[in-house]
């Protein structure tokens, strides 16, 4: 008699050891985890998706589906399942984008796992064990062991950081009248939040070259600008500056005025559309300079080179964020 009776109670406490474990391993690889983020190539987003699936099973979660999504600006992570619902929208800032979206997502499941479950049902009460024939001596078997708590270690929402200074160079063109200015710019911007200022400087030649005289112009600027979050990174900007135009005659050519440099002050407005990679970027511009008046070249009395009243410009640069 003591042998069939204690196969009956370790084949019970097999059952329901198989049906604990299963039932762990289904709460993690229940959730639909999708991830929205054209940026990231496919091998990036199954890697982040491989990641919260195993955070699910090891802290026991078991959401019906979470949705990580992103956007020039920003991260979100969605996360749904048994009467509760928690959204969080963070800066993407600084830190690369797959660190933004797991930090989004590990904040959006501390909040949903904090919120109150209204569909949570009350255990059911354990059934009581048979109680032993007196006269039938029958073995003791040992009580499961019930599974202690696991604590669940979430970290918390980190702000993200909206202020960065980069540092870019490249190269510039302006069409002039009878020719254009062509060459290269340096310089800085420093972002704090929606907002950015910048710094740059230029040196531009003007071409065609010309056998009475060569041509050049220095520049120096700054400026302040916005970019609206709905409009997907594209910015604009407004600032101010000095031009130099100097002019170098060839041997023969003589300036009975004495005179081969003009300094004018002007106006500036840009767009851009800054496109970047962790710490570094490509940064086009457009835009137009407005000067008092038009600056002019003349060759025995006629007109053959001018940086008119109002210049267009273009630039394409590359950046680097200051720290790396």
């Amino acid at each position: 008699m003591v042998g069939p009776v204690s196969r009956a109670c370790w084949d019970r406490v097999g059952l329901i050891l198989v049906l604990v474990l299963g039932s762990k391993a289904a709460a993690g690889s229940e959730a639909a985890v999708t991830v929205h983020c054209e940026e990231l190539s496919a091998e990036d987003m199954a890697q982040i998706e491989a990641r919260i699936r195993a955070n699910l099973l090891n802290a026991g979660l078991s959401p019906t589906d979470l949705v990580l999504s992103c956007d020039a600006t920003s991260v979100e992570t969605q996360v749904r399942g048994l009467g509760r619902q928690a959204t969080v929208r963070h800066e993407r800032a600084a830190t690369s984008l797959k660190e933004a979206l797991l930090t989004s997502a590990d904040a959006a499941l501390a909040g949903w796992s904090s919120e109150p479950n209204p569909t949570r049902l009350a255990a059911p009460a354990p059934t009581p064990p048979p109680a032993p024939t007196p006269a039938t001596p029958t073995a003791i078997a040992s009580p499961t062991a019930a599974p202690s708590p696991r604590a669940v270690i979430t970290r918390p929402a980190v702000r993200q950081s909206q202020r960065a200074t980069w540092f870019f160079a490249g190269f510039r063109a302006e069409p002039w009248s009878g020719g254009s200015g062509l060459g290269a710019q340096l310089g800085a911007e420093h972002v704090f939040g929606a907002g950015f200022a910048s710094i740059q400087g230029g040196y531009l030649f003007g071409v065609p070259s010309s056998a009475q005289f060569s041509a050049r112009e220095v520049q120096f600027g700054t400026q302040l600008g916005w970019q609206p979050p709905q409009l997907l990174g594209l910015r604009g900007a407004f600032g101010g500056g000095l031009s130099v135009l100097g002019v170098s005659p060839a041997a023969g050519v003589s300036t009975p005025s004495g005179g081969t440099s003009s300094t004018a002050p002007f106006l500036s407005v840009e767009l851009s559309r800054p496109i970047r990679f962790n710490a570094f970027g490509l940064l086009p511009m457009i835009g137009m300079r407005a000067f008092p008046a038009a600056r002019a070249v003349q060759v025995d009395g006629q007109r053959a080179f001018s940086v008119p009243a109002v210049a267009l410009e273009a630039s394409l640069n590359f950046m680097l964020r200051a720290g790396g």
